[in-house]
C-alpha cells in the first residue's frame, strides 16, 4: 500500500490487511427507512505499521485485526472529520498526511450483487436449456405436449382440433387479451402453453380484484367445473374487458352461476352437490 500513487490505476484493488491495533472513530453510515435512521457501517482505523487505513466495516460484522475489501479514494468529507479527530485524540503525532493513507477500506459486501446476478443468470440459463429440451420433446412426439393433454380428454384429437378450427372461423368467436371463446369453447394461451376448456362444464363465473393500498391491480376472471376444478385469468387493470367476457360466456351457458357470494361459496365448499343440482336446474328450466 506504501507503493499505491493513484487509486484508481489499481489492476487489483481487493486486498486482505492485517494491523496491530483498532480505533474507532464514531463516524457511522446510515440510511433513513422512514422516520428512523437505520445504521449500516462504522469507519474504525486501522493501525498497520506506522500507518492508518480507514476501514468502512458493515455493523454486523465482528471486528478484528484483518479485514478484505476493496481500495478506493477516501471522501472529502471523511478525511475531514478523520483530521479532527486526530488532532483532538491522543494518538497525534505528526502531521495528518503523514500518519494516514490517502485512500480507504471499503469492507462492506459489495460482490453480493455480481453473485446475486450469476446466480440469476445461471436460473434464466436453466429455463431456456428446459425449454429447450421440451421442444426437442414435443417435436419428436406431439402427443406429449400440454396442449395435446388438454384436448385429448374431450374425445378424438383431430376431431377436436376440427370442431375448434371450425368454431374459431366463425364470426360469434370472441377474443379477450389471452382468452378465446368460441360457440362451445374456452381457449387459455398462456407463456409455451394453450389450456382448453368445454364452455359446457363451466358451473360458476366471477370476477376478483386484487388490491394494494386499496388500488385494484389486477382483475381475475375466476371459473369452476363440474370437475371441481378451477382457472384464474388475469386481465390487467382492464376490468371492462373482463366484464365483456363473462357476458359473452353468460351468453353461452346462461344457467351456470355468476358473480360472487357468501352463500354460494359455502354451497361450493360444504355441499358441492347441492351446487350442481342447483346449475343442473337451471339448465333443466331453460336458464
Amino acid at each position: 500500500m506504501n507503493a499505491i500513487d493513484d487509486i484508481n490505476s489499481l489492476e487489483e484493488y481487493f486486498v486482505k490487511v492485517e494491523g496491530t491495533d483498532l480505533y474507532e472513530t464514531g463516524i457511522y453510515y446510515a440510511e433513513t427507512d422512514g422516520n428512523k435512521e437505520v445504521v449500516l457501517s462504522n469507519y474504525f482505523v486501522l493501525l498497520i505499521g506506522d500507518k492508518f487505513l480507514a476501514v468502512d466495516v458493515p455493523k454486523s460484522k465482528d471486528l478484528s485485526l484483518r479485514f478484505s475489501g476493496k481500495l478506493e479514494k477516501m471522501p472529502d468529507e471523511l478525511c475531514d472529520e478523520l483530521k479532527k479527530i486526530y488532532m483532538e485524540s491522543e494518538i497525534y503525532t505528526e502531521e495528518f498526511e503523514n500518519v494516514f493513507y490517502p485512500f480507504m477500506l471499503d469492507a462492506r459486501e459489495f460482490r453480493e450483487p455480481g453473485i446475486v446476478g450469476i446466480i440469476f443468470c445461471a436460473v434464466i440459463l436453466l429455463i431456456i436449456v428446459i425449454n429447450f429440451f421440451k421442444v426437442i420433446l414435443y417435436t419428436l412426439n406431439p402427443k406429449t405436449h400440454p396442449a395435446y393433454r388438454s384436448i385429448r380428454k374431450y374425445g378424438d384429437v383431430d376431431d377436436v382440433v376440427s370442431e375448434i378450427n371450425n368454431e374459431l372461423q366463425m364470426e360469434s368467436s370472441e377474443k379477450y387479451l389471452s382468452t378465446t371463446i368460441t360457440k362451445s369453447w374456452l381457449i387459455v394461451e398462456k407463456f409455451n402453453n394453450l389450456k382448453i376448456y368445454k364452455l359446457a362444464d363451466i358451473v360458476w363465473v366471477y370476477k376478483t380484484v386484487r388490491r394494494k393500498w386499496g388500488i385494484p391491480v389486477l382483475y381475475e376472471l375466476s371459473i369452476k367445473f363440474y370437475n371441481k376444478k378451477s382457472i384464474n385469468i388475469p386481465f390487467e387493470r382492464k376490468e371492462e374487458i373482463l366484464d365483456a367476457a363473462i357476458s359473452s360466456i353468460f351468453d353461452r351457458v346462461p344457467w351456470a352461476v355468476y358473480g360472487y357470494s357468501i352463500e354460494h361459496h359455502k354451497m361450493w365448499s360444504r355441499n358441492y352437490e347441492d351446487f350442481i343440482r342447483m346449475v343442473e336446474d337451471n339448465k333443466r328450466g331453460g336458464i
